[in-house]
């Protein structure tokens, strides 16, 4: 399968449907998957996720789709004043929870307050403003215009809505 090929997103999702049809797994985007559990506290989250976790990674390797174990992050949503630091443990991995974690573009925290993710944002786009600003000399104010908006609000406006 060729990545960046236009039918490799079909052909994974018909290698990996056994995959899909557990109960549990989500899909979030062609090859990131996520977990979603919630239970009464962390360390029972913690507990249902190994044994998910487990399953679909010895489903995963029995259809040689191993999942690569360094981009597999955790986090916890509490509206507790402390975050839970219970980690998974696993054979050989142990996952520890994150204050952020960027997911399909956007960064969530613990209490998901789209801090992280419009600090980054802003950052991102006010380093999009100068880049811009550095070609105002030979430009008019449309075409300026056009710049600004085309560059920089869509990058601080990225998922704004979420």
């Amino acid at each position: 399968m060729l990545q960046g090929s236009p039918v490799s997103p079909i052909l994974f999702l018909l290698y990996v449907r056994g995959l899909l049809a557990k109960q549990g797994f989500q899909l979030s985007y062609i090859d990131d998957f996520s977990i979603l559990v919630a239970l009464g506290s962390a360390r029972k989250n913690c507990r249902l996720l190994k044994e998910i976790t487990l399953e679909l990674f010895q489903e995963a390797t029995l259809q040689q789709a191993p999942f690569n174990h360094s981009k597999t992050e955790l986090i916890h949503f509490s509206r507790k004043r402390e975050t839970p630091t219970d980690p998974v443990i696993l054979p050989g991995l142990t996952v520890r929870p994150s204050a952020i974690v960027r997911w399909l573009g956007i960064w969530l925290d613990s209490k998901l307050s789209f801090k992280a993710h419009i600090e980054k944002r802003l950052n991102l786009a006010i380093a999009a403003f100068y880049r811009a600003q550095r070609l105002q000399k030979g430009l008019g104010f449309r075409a300026l215009r056009q710049l600004y908006r085309a560059c920089v609000t869509t990058i601080a406006d990225y998922e704004a809505p979420v």
